[in-house]
């Protein structure tokens, strides 16, 4: 029924303000304006961002339209994809319809998935021409009728597939002869290809590609369509079934179908989209303008392997790839040392094509993959349904999951109507899993139509839908799954076999690799099913016909005996450029083995027996020139100043004997300013010219080192390094000699990867905010919420991440983190970018050679722009060596968020002249430039901001030349993950685990007594949850379940599915378990999902029915009953602590890689626990009184406000500050300390005692002579206990009684290991300015004047009087 002249409720016309016609060009345009500096496209050593990519794409697009390719041409590219198969096809014509076809204008491109690829997506249709984009794999006689049927105007052509070219044009101009005229000729150079292709093209007349492009304005103004229904793109069908066909595709489906794609599959911006489909097949379904869309980066690939795909994984971090069914097969498959596993993070893989098996999506479940099965056709723009995951599976058993997966799903949201139907009627068939009809489909996700083939459009368009030709099922949830294409129903005795199912059963076998399954002609049934089977390559096949019979054999278990195959044949498959199988090339093969005769039940064949017609296809072995695998070198190249250089000499900042002053001015001076600004911020260009490569200054190694950061990659020679346990959990050990040797550990991993090329030298470690509020996401990553343990923390750790080099020489730069008052991260809708600090108090100690300022602000002023913060106190006051930059995108959120400038470049000069020499993020490379120009800011104010960076990079000898003659150049694989390193992780989670109860002494455990343990909880048997956030690869894994499987037989039931716990369905296992086990562990807590950057808690109660979970268990239990929690915030578990069921209760925190055997060896008793509590673990009610925007530390009674940390807080409390029990006990003896201090004042004082230096009876800091007054105290420290222990000895002072009273604080501290019965005396020394002074209702610090109380661990007092005299320290 057509559609007639309804009328609207007005008559208001579309104008040029309110319609546009939609083009995914836009996406191009947006990405550079958003993320002008972001990588768009890499390709080997080759990296264009957005802003470039867009450039160039305008260069193409007005290349073209000077060589008079515009509005109405054809553009023709021909593409490469490796396969095994050649495919050969008889296309259509490629003009526009009602055009003459002398006047079609063509331009064909040969390349793999290269750049110039990605780039002719946008700019063809730029200059208002067809994309067409079709498989390379065809034969030279092939594309030399393409070429002439459509008179291509040009050939452009990478280096490797010249002679290609070559042959099919010679074959060309032999047909047309004398009405043959040559086309331009362009030859892509690819640095990976061996030149001599290259050479040979051009001396042959061909223009190199990027000269053409020279020939095209950047600034080309291209013109979107004026209909949008205009074409795009033309492309072909796949040609499994019959001849393909030409599909026209338009500018509004392309669309609408590349913002569809990102949505359905959750991809986030910013994803890094790794490029083994190959462009060509349904325009890379999409992806090629979708990955504008999402500003992401697209990774090429030449030739697609598994190996390939690991690395890229492990190099680029890859987050999204799309694959055929067949890929996912050869990953799957992949050889170990093709491998890269554990996966280093999350994986999307999208797959659609031929149904993928369910046991191949299980396989890749299994490996860390996410898998999203699509389907569709060259017709619906590739991919059009997806079967969406639904929730409630997340409980099914895996291969349950996994048949689910195998399903085609759902529509795309840009598809508007998909149905399964009796294609006699046309009615819906019923939801029922088992009655077939054909998919049918229509919206704007369905083609334009055929080209030039209207009876071809008349049949698909039939009845208003477009028909697919597969036949499916519906099932009650409304997903459809396909049972086979129409075609492809075998027909056995009168009985449908879906093919597609035998197939599903087939791929079970653990011989089978990839199978399909066709009808063969049968004398007695008709038909009946032969497989052709391609065996996994560690398959013995000597006897074909043994392995025949076993699949026959596994198969009659599987399925009804009419469904068995009875022939198998096997040899490789016959797959198209997709990697699609073709089984019309099949069913021909089974015809021409004749039918089987009535009395023969199985048949054996080879496929290489078999005898092709001139129709068939053969078997063709690609020989290819370029470089496939990615090559680990071991030593990097110089950063700069390559002695194998000629320029080297010339330039004084690359001799070493200069000092690195002068060095880093003589190399200011040699930029330009554009160089300059494009050195501002953190993935800092080369300067080839100069012989500098580019550097990104963004590595993390909080606890490891880490590929948080994009400067750190892991792979081939370095897999992973050693992850030590989170900071919280390491700052519980209060052992600052084990801080440092965590650092030099870290350093030495981390330079050991720079000699290998594939980590950096600048790492934004550690982070030293004070853990004020229980709820923050980020508390984990500090060392807890007292400001003395954070500072000793820091020193230690810098000093060894830094090392002592000599001469001001740094092994890596550290940056201590987040400068100031950064306490919050999303709560409550407050998050960091809008959260305002007030009169903040930061303590920053140690050489450090950056500081990070953070998102906040402090007083109305963002951090990264207060002059007083950067110049005043970080480089004024605390000296700092080094350089400042920004935490990640401060710059832009203090324009774009915060608002506190008007205009961009006001932000980029404030930030600058305030003494911010990095950003992190591209806001000063985009926007100096303007600040400079309008006035704002100077070329000098850069200078000042380079000197420091510049400086940091050449004490880190990245100006020196060949790394591996440096200090440090002999590091490599050998000192990364060595048994040396991951013992102290092992040792670092030891000193770091806190016991908190211990009724009975039901702790340690007896292998003896205890021989069976029930291992229960969430997180009971986890991997990456041990490891926190900011994390790498760790070398390896031992969870608590395989730690404590080493002492006793265990019995595991997680009980919770996560630690969310929503659920207690299977709590009953858990009992029962508890109930028949000698001792019970519970592992419960937390992980990244409830406390993480960006996601700060709510509560402190354990999540859903933990509580429950844990109670029922305790209940149940026959033996001792352990509660061991993993968190990095405190936990309200009140009820456990007063629960008598519940024996013991250890805090883990995030005990890293090795936190299974750690936990294992305290609860056994192997080693005993001497952790303390870095931070306060507060009841639930707390919070109510303190708000997370209110970050005061003092209490207020009359606001209700009650204080933070337990220097100033002085309520109820479920565990203090400081807490830990051990197995043995220990006693203090003061040996020697002070009585009596007089406190020295500065000579220009002295007469000022009555003034406001003794205000209060408080001297002033600023007025006293500090240097004097550090006062040491000696103390024996003794184990009375039956058993060796640590003994961590916590030394705090209070103050005189009155105006100063209550504000008790750590002073130092010292950790101690004694065999049982032995003693040992420590030296704590104690400052009397730095640990004994206060700060007044002034903010001016003081030391008060008289008795002052020094607690020493829990059963030592000692006291000392401070007078304002001249006198001696008296004993």
């Amino acid at each position: 029924m057509g559609m007639v002249g309804r009328r609207d409720i007005d008559d208001l016309p579309k104008n040029a303000a309110n319609y546009t016609a939609l083009t995914p060009l836009w996406f191009l345009e947006r990405a550079a304006t958003i993320h002008p500096t972001r990588d768009s496209v890499v390709h080997g050593s080759r990296r264009y961002t957005w802003l470039q990519t867009y450039r160039r794409c305008r260069q193409f697009a007005s290349a073209l339209t000077t060589h008079s390719i515009a509005l109405g041409s054809t553009v023709l590219l021909l593409f490469y994809l490796p396969t095994y198969l050649i495919l050969l096809l008889n296309l259509f014509g490629c003009r526009e319809t009602g055009r003459p076809e002398e006047h079609i204008i063509e331009v064909a491109v040969i390349a793999p998935n290269i750049p110039a690829l990605y780039e002719a997506h946008f700019g063809v249709p730029m200059a208002g021409a067809v994309l067409n984009a079709v498989n390379i794999r065809l034969n030279a006689s092939t594309i030399g009728f393409l070429l002439g049927h459509s008179l291509a105007a040009a050939v452009i052509v990478d280096q490797e597939f010249f002679p290609l070219a070559e042959e099919a044009l010679k074959i060309l101009a032999e047909e047309r002869k004398s009405h043959y005229k040559p086309p331009l000729l362009v030859v892509i150079g690819d640095e990976s290809c061996d030149p001599k292709n290259l050479e040979y093209a051009l001396k042959r007349g061909a223009i190199e590609y990027e000269k053409f492009l020279e020939g095209g304005d950047p600034e080309f103004s291209w013109e979107p369509p004026e209909d949008e229904w205009q074409s795009i793109a033309l492309g072909y069908t796949s040609g499994t079934t019959a001849s393909p066909k030409g599909v026209v595709l338009s500018h509004r489906g392309s669309y609408l179908m590349s913002l569809s794609a990102a949505v359905v599959w959750g991809m986030n911006e910013g994803a890094i989209y790794l490029w083994t489909l190959p462009m060509f097949h349904c325009n890379g379904w999409c992806y090629t303008w979708g990955m504008a869309a999402m500003c992401g980066t697209n990774i090429c690939l030449r030739q697609v392997t598994a190996k390939g795909v690991y690395s890229a994984i492990a190099e680029y971090g890859v987050t999204h790839f799309c694959a055929a069914p067949v890929v996912l097969n050869t990953i799957v498959n992949a050889p170990a040392e093709d491998a890269i596993l554990p996966l280093p993070h999350l994986v999307h893989v999208m797959t659609a094509g031929a149904a993928p098996p369910p046991s191949v999506l299980f396989a890749m479940s299994e490996k860390g993959f996410k898998v999203a099965h699509t389907y569709g056709l060259s017709e619906t723009y590739g991919p059009s349904t997806i079967c969406a995951w639904k929730p409630e599976w997340d409980s099914l058993p895996p291969i349950k999951q996994a048949r689910l997966n195998a399903r085609q799903g759902v529509r795309y949201i840009a598809l508007e109507g998909l149905d399964v139907v009796d294609t006699k009627t046309m009615k819906s068939v019923p939801a029922d899993g088992t009655t077939m009809g054909e998919i049918v489909m229509r919206g704007n996700a369905v083609m334009k139509g055929y080209l030039k083939n209207p009876k071809a459009n008349k049949e698909s368009f039939a009845n208003g839908w477009f028909h697919s030709g597969d036949l499916a099922v519906k099932h009650p949830d409304g997903y459809i799954e396909i049972k086979d294409r129409s075609k492809d129903i075998i027909i056995s005795g009168g009985e449908n076999i879906s093919s597609l199912e035998v197939e599903n059963t087939l791929y079970l076998h653990p011989a089978v690799l990839e199978v399909s399954v066709v009808a063969r002609p049968d004398e007695r049934w008709g038909e009946s099913p032969c497989a052709f089977v391609t065996l996994k390559p560690n398959i013995d096949n000597s006897n074909e016909q043994g392995l025949a019979e076993d699949i026959i054999k596994f198969c009659r278990s599987k399925m009804p005996a009419y469904w068995v195959p009875k022939s198998v044949v096997f040899g490789p498959l016959p797959k198209t450029a997709t990697g699609k199988i073709q089984k019309h090339v099949l069913r021909t093969k089974a015809k021409e083995m004749g039918a089987l005769k009535k009395t023969i039940m199985a048949k054996t064949t080879n496929i290489n027996d078999l005898k092709y017609g001139h129709t068939l296809v053969v078997l063709l072995f690609c020989v290819s020139f370029c470089i496939s695998s990615i090559i680990v070198v071991e030593a990097r190249q110089p950063f700069a100043c390559d002695p194998k250089k000629g320029i080297t000499k010339s330039l004084r900042f690359c001799e070493t004997r200069l000092p690195i002053h002068v060095r880093a001015r003589d190399l200011i001076g040699r930029l330009t300013l554009a160089e300059k600004i494009r050195l501002l911020v953190n993935n800092a260009i080369s300067v080839p010219r100069l012989g500098i490569e580019g550097y990104e200054w963004w590595s993390e190694a909080l606890h490891g080192v880490s590929n948080t950061g994009p400067g750190v990659k892991f792979g081939g020679a370095f897999p992973g390094s050693t992850s030590f346990p989170q900071v919280i959990t390491t700052a519980a050990s209060f052992n600052q000699s084990l801080w440092q040797q965590i650092g030099r550990v870290v350093s030495d991993e981390a330079r050991a990867m720079y000699n290998g090329g594939q980590a950096g030298l600048t790492y934004w470690s550690p982070n030293v905010n004070i853990f004020r509020d229980p709820r923050w996401g980020r508390g984990q990553e500090t060392p807890g919420e007292d400001p003395v343990l954070a500072a000793k923390y820091a020193v230690n750790y810098v000093k060894g991440l830094q090392g002592a080099g000599s001469g001001n020489r740094l092994k890596v730069a550290a940056c201590c983190k987040h400068y100031t008052a950064y306490d919050l991260d999303n709560w409550i809708g407050v998050d960091r970018y809008h959260f305002n600090a007030r009169n903040p108090k930061s303590l920053v100690e140690g050489d450090v050679a950056s500081v990070m300022c953070s998102y906040n602000q402090v007083n109305g002023v963002p951090t990264c722009a207060d002059p007083n913060l950067l110049k005043g106190t970080i480089r004024g006051q605390w000296h700092l060596n080094g350089y400042i930059v920004s935490d990640c995108d401060s710059v832009g959120v203090l324009y774009d968020s915060q608002h506190y400038t008007k205009t961009p470049e006001e932000a980029a000069a404030v930030t600058i002249k305030s003494g911010l020499d990095l950003d992190c993020g591209p806001f000063l490379a985009v926007h100096t430039q303007g600040a400079i120009s309008k006035g704002l800011l100077s070329e000098n104010d850069v200078n000042n901001a380079l000197i420091n960076t510049v400086t940091v990079q050449m004490r880190l000898g990245m100006f020196d030349g060949e790394p591996s003659a440096q200090p440090f150049g002999n590091l490599g694989p050998k000192d990364v993950c060595s048994p040396a390193h991951q013992q102290l992780a092992l040792e670092a989670a030891h000193q770091g685990i806190v016991l908190l109860q211990n009724l009975g002494k039901s702790l340690p455990l007896s292998t003896r007594l205890h021989k069976t343990v029930a291992v229960i909880g969430p997180n009971s048997d986890v991997t990456q949850t041990m490891i926190g956030n900011y994390a790498g690869v760790p070398c390896g894994y031992v969870t608590p379940l395989q730690g404590i499987g080493r002492y006793a037989k265990t019995v595991h039931q997680n009980g919770c599915t996560s630690v969310a716990c929503g659920d207690n369905q299977h709590f009953g296992y858990a009992e029962v378990a508890a109930r028949h086990a000698d001792a019970t562990v519970l592992v419960m807590g937390l992980d990244q999902s409830i406390e993480a950057e960006s996601l700060d808690r709510t509560g402190l109660l354990l999540p859903g029915h933990q509580q429950e979970l844990i109670l029922r268990v305790a209940k149940a239990s026959r033996g001792p009953t352990i509660l061991v929690l993993m968190s990095g915030g405190p936990i309200d578990i009140s009820f456990a602590k007063n629960e008598p069921r519940i024996s013991a209760i250890l805090w883990a925190g995030y005990p890293g890689q090795a936190g299974g055997a750690a936990i294992a060896d305290i609860i056994f008793g192997s080693k005993s626990p001497g952790g303390k509590l870095p931070m306060t673990w507060y009841p639930q009610s707390y919070l109510s009184k303190v708000p997370m925007t209110n970050m005061d530390l003092r209490a207020n009674p009359a606001r209700g406000y009650p204080g933070r940390t337990y220097r100033f807080y002085k309520g109820p409390v479920i565990f203090p500050f400081g807490f830990g029990l051990s197995y043995t006990s220990f006693s203090h003896k003061l040996v020697e300390g002070p009585t009596q201090v007089s406190v020295p004042l500065l000579t220009s004082f002295r007469s000022s005692s009555t003034n406001s230096t003794m205000l209060s009876k408080g001297i002033r800091v600023t007025h006293t002579e500090c240097n004097s007054l550090s006062l040491g105290v000696h103390i024996d420290v003794e184990n009375n206990g039956p058993v060796d222990g640590t003994n961590t000895l916590l030394v705090y002072s209070s103050p005189p009684k009155g105006k100063w009273a209550g504000e008790k604080q750590l002073v130092g501290f010292h950790k101690v290991h004694l065999v049982a019965g032995s003693r040992q005396r420590v030296k704590i020394d104690v400052h009397a300015c730095k640990h004994l002074s206060v700060v007044d209702e002034f903010g001016i610090r003081r030391i008060p004047m008289g008795q002052h109380t020094l607690h020493i661990g829990d059963d030592l007092k000692h006291s000392i009087s401070f007078q304002a005299d001249l006198g001696e320290i008296k004993s």
